[in-house]
């Protein structure tokens, strides 16, 4: 497999989480790096990663204490930094063909209001690499009725981006009237 060409393992590895395309690099020198060329970028959660998260929130549940939520937002922060050295040490100009965002450990109140929001910059990176087919944003938290309102994005920048967007899906967002007139004008 490692002597077809780049391309192809790109594509390859493309259909992969990017945590699993990630782990390709240590297959052999050739697969080193392949990774930050990949087309399709899937941060969604593998259910061992799923099963720990699960866990720490009934862990967080039964026991109070005033440090747990340090521990969550240590957590959180760590997550977001993943996701935005990842997307850093992306190369080449192809468009995207999907961007998946599955975030169940997200919370809203982990960044202050002076802060930007990761959320932010990983819409606007979607957008700036004109995504072709699907974008998934699919926002989760400890508390059911907990509900993130999408901040202000370069929509109208990136409009173009629309013109062959197959599937958005968005769960657990809000738009306000602005931006929901400027997505479905430009869909």
């Amino acid at each position: 497999i490692s002597r077809l060409p780049d391309d192809i393992l790109v594509s390859i590895i493309s259909r992969l989480t990017v945590t699993e395309a990630v782990c390709t690099s240590v297959l052999s020198t050739r697969w080193r790096g392949l990774h930050k060329y990949i087309t399709r970028l899937d941060f969604s959660p593998t259910s061992k990663q799923l099963q720990a998260f699960k866990d720490q929130e009934k862990k967080r549940g039964r026991n109070k204490k005033g440090d747990d939520r340090v521990f969550e937002e240590e957590v959180v922060r760590s997550c977001a930094s993943i996701i935005d050295r990842t997307l850093d040490s992306l190369k080449g100009g192809a468009a995207l063909e999907e961007i998946r965002l599955y975030l169940p450990w997200f919370q809203i109140n982990t960044w202050s209001e002076d802060e930007t929001w990761p959320i932010k910059r990983w819409l606007d990176f979607a957008f700036s690499k004109k995504v072709v087919r699907t974008v998934h944003l699919h926002l989760n938290s400890v508390h059911a009725s907990a509900r993130f309102p999408v901040p202000p994005c370069n929509f109208e920048r990136n409009l173009p981006a629309f013109k062959s967007l197959k599937e958005l899906s968005l769960q657990g967002v809000d738009f306000d009237d602005e931006g929901l007139r400027l997505l479905l004008s430009n869909s």
